[in-house]
């Protein structure tokens, strides 16, 4: 078996993770309890712990080859995101370790930009996962809007 990938960001548009990750394999919508998506200080998405808060997202199996890759657009090298191990449960119900992305600059949060956003809204629909968690991530202390044109 390939590394569990929890998406919840941007990465939920196929389009787009597809391009990043050319052999990935969706394997369920899954939600990852206890925790809060929300707009990191550069206003990309990402998460804390947060009781009585879930976050939604899709589980994905990822080469190795697309593991490194997926770090290397996510900035791991120079220390915009990190790897950490979190336990999802898939929509069937099973739980499942998977690695996540997390931004820990979120004390000054921003607004997503238009283009980013719409990224994520797009797989939020295609996944049909609820949208009501996403527009709670966009108001979890965002504070400045940063404009961007697509």
């Amino acid at each position: 078996m390939g590394i569990l990938y929890f998406a919840y960001g941007s990465n939920l548009d196929p389009d787009q993770f597809k391009m990043r990750c050319p052999s990935s394999q969706k394997i369920d919508r899954a939600t990852l309890a206890d925790h809060q998506l929300l707009f990191s200080n550069r206003g990309y998405a990402t998460i804390r712990p947060a009781k009585n808060n879930t976050v939604y997202g899709v589980v994905y199996e990822l080469s190795r080859e697309d593991a490194i890759e997926l770090d290397r657009f996510e900035g791991v090298a120079s220390n915009l995101y990190r790897e950490e191990q979190k336990i999802v449960t898939l929509f069937s119900g099973l739980p499942k370790e998977a690695m996540v992305y997390i931004d820990d600059h979120w004390n000054n949060p921003r607004e997503p930009g238009n283009c980013y956003l719409k990224k994520i809204e797009a797989g939020y629909r295609v996944h049909q996962l609820p949208a009501e968690s996403l527009e709670a991530g966009r108001r979890a202390g965002s504070r400045q809007n940063l404009t961007e044109r697509c």
